[in-house]
């Protein structure tokens, strides 16, 4: 009911129809649309709860975290939600998710408005990992140089895409 009403352009009662549904039976998937709905109306402190509540039972949500950095929550506390996670299954056994720490600090370098530094740690994260010519790291690379004022660079990257 929540995607129709989003359909229909009926904000209020899609939000009605998810904060309904008591917290204890939410899944990931309500809490991250209550949490982009929490963050388009200016409550941050609400859309950071349901973030949280999506890492603690999908750790590797990455729309989560990238949505706890954007409204301002430190790197440190979004890679110990993801890495050690309270709830759940531990990813740290997981082979092949070294790239996570670049990712978390890339994007709380993006959010923190310090280019130069996103901009740096992108560079890592896709020449260092499977992540080569990856479109969201791309458009990514594209706005921080875009942001900093190197439009040849900004266009170059978003050509690739």
């Amino acid at each position: 009911m929540h995607l129709c009403y989003q359909k229909l352009n009926d904000t209020d009662e899609s939000f009605n129809i998810l904060t309904s549904i008591p917290g204890k039976q939410r899944t990931p998937k309500v809490n991250m649309a209550l949490g982009q709905m929490y963050q388009d109306n200016g409550n941050e402190r609400s859309a950071i709860t349901c973030y949280k509540e999506v890492l603690k039972e999908s750790p590797l949500a990455l729309q989560a975290a990238q949505g706890l950095l954007c409204l301002g929550v430190k790197g440190v506390e979004v890679h110990s939600l993801i890495l050690e996670p309270s709830m759940g299954v531990s990813v740290k056994n997981l082979n092949g998710i070294d790239w996570v720490n670049a990712w978390i600090r890339a994007h709380a370098h993006m959010y923190a408005k310090e280019y130069k530094q996103a901009i740096h740690t992108f560079r890592q994260l896709e020449e260092g990992t499977p992540f080569s010519n990856n479109s969201s790291l791309l458009i990514s690379l594209g706005e921080l140089y875009y942001l900093s004022g190197d439009f040849k660079n900004a266009l170059f990257n978003l050509k690739k895409t």
